[in-house]
């Protein structure tokens, strides 16, 4: 107790003397930024070349950062600095049991980005993801690092993967970039921007072929051009029914991954929508029990370069990953925490933000990059500062 008063007095004299806020904000975006690039390079080409302990380290590094932020500069009174730390340990023994780090880490950054502005932290995206994108794509042009193509079985399609370890990661950054940029301007695009975001949706599509990231880019194009009938509707919808409609699609495609056999007509439509997805999340449950803390899946992906034939198993559903990988535990605290930012988003009247969650909720039945942060920055809004976007959808909803 004593420690964490002096703690306290140690932080407070900071914040009297210093101009620690702003400081600390700087501090929080560097780290950001380290662990975004880290993240990045891990899922694109480059991987092969670049160390993993090195980008392990660099995570790492950014992660201990953010730490002294939250427990030494954040204003936490020590009950919920407690609480923190002993769910900070939870989850760091989950990432030892499971050797999966995205739920410790993305927890770390979540917390740490407790009143840093969230405009800021969207710009520091856009502006890292775009650069390190256009790297990529001039590198693998280039011949600098290997560009996978692959087609699809029976088909003439050819997939392109430019620099990603696999065509459908390359959507999934393209539909997340979408997704932010959406935030960041608030819903509101001029001419230029939906000229820019429909031909982003239409290139990405013919160089991938990613059906259901164009069908949820082009979805959410449409919802930003109805945007003051959506947020109208949100605004009067109770926001009870839509948690409640949410956790039933979220437990449903677990349960449908569960129960899944190929002799069930229905099934077997539900898995060719999927692309095969249903097969592989129920071929999880056949292989593994769920735990409650999580556990090491052994994988093997269609991603990056294989040498001669491999037994291919892969689970690409987020919330099924969470469930077989990091165990019940951190499930059930993923479902409260989308409980959460919906709770907050109806409360301060953001529905931009319901909109962009629901979007990604829908893009985790077909990905993995729920929990990895160079794909969704959404989750860092639970505490960042939402100033910006506050009071500007309530001022237009009473025009």
């Amino acid at each position: 107790m004593e420690k964490l008063l002096k703690k306290n007095k140690f932080a407070e004299k900071l914040r009297t003397n210093y101009n620690w806020p702003q400081i600390a904000e700087v501090v929080y975006l560097v780290a950001l930024a380290a662990y975004l690039i880290s993240n990045f390079i891990g899922g694109t080409m480059f991987s092969v070349y670049v160390s993993k302990s090195l980008l392990a380290n660099i995570a790492e590094l950014a992660s201990a950062v953010v730490a002294i932020k939250i427990f030494v500069v954040d204003h936490w009174n020590w009950e919920k600095a407690l609480i923190i730390l002993l769910f900070g340990l939870l989850f760091w023994g989950v990432y030892q049991r499971s050797m999966d780090p995205s739920f410790f880490y993305y927890f770390v950054f979540v917390i740490g980005a407790k009143n840093v502005s969230f405009k800021k932290i969207l710009k520091l995206f856009l502006y890292l993801e775009v650069c390190m994108i256009i790297i990529t794509l001039i590198a693998a042009a280039a011949g600098w690092i290997t560009s996978i193509t692959i087609g699809r079985r029976d088909e003439a399609t050819v997939r392109l993967a430019l620099g990603m370890i696999y065509p459908t990661d390359f959507a999934a950054r393209t539909f997340y970039l979408l997704v932010t940029f959406a935030l960041y301007r608030n819903f509101k695009f001029n001419l230029p921007e939906y000229i820019g975001a429909v031909a982003l949706t239409f290139t990405m599509y013919f160089l991938t072929d990613t059906r259901i990231d164009f069908i949820l880019m082009l979805l959410l194009i449409i919802l930003i051009a109805a945007k003051k009938q959506v947020f109208r509707f949100l605004a009067f919808f109770n926001r009870r029914i839509l948690t409640g409609l949410i956790f039933i699609f979220i437990m449903l495609n677990v349960v449908l991954a569960y129960l899944y056999s190929p002799t069930n007509p229905i099934l077997r439509i539900a898995n060719k929508l999927l692309s095969g997805r249903l097969t592989y999340g129920h071929e999880a449950f056949k292989r593994f029990n769920v735990t409650l803390f999580g556990q090491v899946v052994p994988q093997v992906g269609n991603g990056g370069i294989h040498h001669g034939a491999f037994d291919y198993f892969f689970i690409d559903v987020s919330f099924i990953r969470v469930l077989m990988m990091l165990g019940v535990f951190c499930f059930i605290v993923l479902m409260y925490f989308i409980w959460y930012l919906l709770k907050r988003y109806d409360q301060l009247q953001l529905y931009s933000f319901t909109v962009a969650l629901l979007l990604v909720i829908l893009s985790s039945v077909i990905d993995q990059h729920l929990l990895e942060l160079s794909f969704n920055i959404i989750f860092l809004s639970a505490f960042a500062n939402l100033s910006y976007w506050q009071h500007s959808n309530s001022a237009k909803l009473k025009e």
